[in-house]
């Protein structure tokens, strides 16, 4: 089983009755939160493999997809070409929405979500997401 942190059932497990109550954040969207085409995504995943994605497997996919762009652009096989590409990303519309990398090379996402342990699991029911810009 992968472990995602806190947000993991091997957390509720191994704290059992202590998890009752404990807010639990995650710095992204859960895949059963994904909006548009990233919960187009998600289902097209579970169709296909017969299970949900995992926490980071949307942002996973999107690395893979960028990645695979800025080879793409940079059209040779060097090193700094890629990455000069892969810096200059701006709006890839992709499966977490619209972004960019910023001018330090760190991604303009910011939406953060949260969750409550209750009866022993995360009651995504009430989750939230969040900008936090």
């Amino acid at each position: 089983m992968a472990v995602d942190g806190v947000y993991d059932q091997e957390f509720l497990e191994d704290a059992g009755d202590s998890a009752e109550g404990a807010y639990i954040t995650f710095p992204g969207v859960a895949p059963g939160k994904l909006a548009g085409r990233g919960a187009e995504w998600a289902r097209a995943y579970g169709a296909r493999f017969g299970s949900e994605p995992g926490t980071y497997a949307a942002y996973g996919y999107e690395a893979t997809r960028v990645a695979l762009t800025a080879i793409d652009r940079a059209g040779r096989p060097d090193r700094a070409a890629v990455r000069d590409a892969l810096l200059a990303t701006r709006g890839y519309d992709g499966v977490l929405g619209r972004w960019s990398f910023d001018q330090n090379g760190d991604t303009t996402l910011s939406t953060v979500s949260g969750r409550q342990v209750r009866r022993g699991r995360f009651d995504e029911a009430n989750a939230v997401v969040l900008n936090a810009r």
